[in-house]
């Protein structure tokens, strides 16, 4: 793969840049992709020594549905990571990853995640187990002024950045700086498809920054790709591994893709070797190897994606994924 290629899926896709509330700019992913292209010729990737971003799914279903959704959260039936099975996965993880450092990131997701009541035992049971990791909640920003009080403690407590993802939507951004202001929220910032740096955020520059642009993942249903050079050219598996169910996958397409199945009655196959089951993990190392190795999903994986105006999905057609 051409290194302008690899860099501009980086920009494109990982536009973890963030509008700082504070000082908090996570420039991580984007950093780690560019710095791991770079060592990539010289040596394998199990050789680097720690997993930039895992995903934890708190809701399948979402309330925006937003048009190509990666998640297939617009097309879910809605569901919930089960409290006491999320418990069990994060002592597991934490035993597996071994040393905090291991992991640098932990971005709890969706669906959307704030349709989940328990919202805040989740996070601070997830900080007693990684008390040095950073902690992202990812969210479309719509339910967040509607938090109860418990809710903007427990981020401040456990030092939880909020990343809105600024669709353009209703969002009441007024109503959310005050509460970040009332409890001393610093670790704040949107994700949107330009790239702002540092600056302080308010309802004007809010609406400036609106995601306009999304991106299509065509599945080739035959499932015909090469699998290694789809593999090679998909910036997912560096910073969106997604941990479900007790097992980590290396995208969330594979993690989700059971919703695209049964909505539209097609068979896109999840394999064992599309996943790595947490109890069967006895070394760290272990899962540098698993995602290091293409998973057999990618023989489903069309050209990369192409930009497409963001959009609500009020009638979901399979059309939007293939």
């Amino acid at each position: 793969m051409e290194r302008r290629e690899f860099i501009k899926n980086c920009i494109t896709g990982c536009a973890w840049t963030l509008l700082a509330a504070g000082s908090y700019v996570n420039l991580n992913k984007f950093t780690y992709n560019l710095k791991y292209y770079r060592k990539e010729k010289f040596r394998k990737k199990q050789n680097i020594r720690y997993i930039s971003n895992i995903e934890i799914p708190l809701s399948e279903h979402c309330n925006l549905n937003c048009k190509y959704c990666n998640h297939f959260s617009n097309i879910a039936e809605p569901g919930f990571y089960d409290f006491e099975k999320f418990k069990e996965d994060i002592i597991l993880l934490k035993k597996v990853t071994q040393k905090q450092e291991n992991l640098k990131n932990i971005t709890l997701t969706g669906g959307e995640p704030l349709l989940n009541e328990k919202i805040s035992e989740y996070i601070m049971f997830l900080r007693g187990q990684f008390p040095e990791t950073e902690i992202e909640l990812s969210t479309n920003g719509l339910f967040l002024d509607k938090q109860d009080n418990l809710f903007y403690k427990t981020v401040h407590e456990t030092n939880t950045a909020l990343i809105i993802s600024n669709y353009d939507s209703d969002i009441n951004w007024n109503g959310i700086l005050k509460k970040l202001n009332d409890y001393d929220i610093n670790k704040f910032g949107i994700y949107y498809n330009t790239a702002f740096i540092g600056e302080k955020i308010t309802p004007m520059l809010a609406e400036e920054t609106k995601i306009t642009n999304f991106y299509k993942y065509n599945l080739n249903i035959k499932g015909t790709e090469k699998i290694q050079e789809r593999f090679e050219s998909c910036f997912f598996r560096y910073f969106m591994n997604q941990l479900k169910n007790g097992k980590i996958y290396p995208c969330p397409v594979i993690a989700n893709v059971e919703h695209l199945n049964k909505k539209f009655n097609v068979d896109f196959k999840v394999t064992q070797n599309d996943y790595i089951d947490l109890t069967k993990v006895r070394k760290f190392k272990d899962i540098l190897k698993f995602l290091d190795k293409p998973p057999e999903f990618c023989k489903y994986c069309g050209k990369f994606k192409e930009s497409v105006n963001w959009e609500i999905s009020s009638n979901p057609d399979i059309s939007e994924w293939t």
